[in-house]
C-alpha cells in the first residue's frame, strides 16, 4: 500500500535527511559569523532553505504522496474537469 510504503520510506531515509540536514546548515551557518555582509546573508538563507527543504520532504511530501495515491491519475483528471 501507498502508506506502508511511505513508512518504509520515512523509517529507511529519515535518519539520513535528518543528519545530512543538520551537518549542511550547520555549515552554512557558519558563514554567518563572517563580517563580510555577503557571505553572512548568504549562510543564513542557505541554512533556512535546507531546513525547509527537510521540512517538506519530511511532512509535506508523505501527506501529498499518500493523498494522491490514493486516487488513480484517471480519476483526478475526471474530477478536475
Amino acid at each position: 500500500s501507498v502508506e506502508a510504503s511511505v513508512r518504509y520510506a520515512l523509517d529507511t531515509a529519515g535518519t539520513a535527511i535528518l543528519a545530512t540536514t543538520v551537518i549542511l546548515a550547520a555549515g552554512f551557518a557558519i558563514l554567518i559569523t563572517s563580517s563580510f555582509k555577503f557571505n553572512a546573508d548568504l549562510g543564513l538563507l542557505t541554512a533556512i532553505a535546507i531546513i525547509l527543504a527537510m521540512l517538506v520532504n519530511l511532512i509535506l511530501l508523505p501527506a501529498l504522496l499518500i493523498w494522491r495515491g490514493t486516487r488513480s491519475p484517471l480519476q483526478s483528471l475526471k474530477e478536475a474537469a
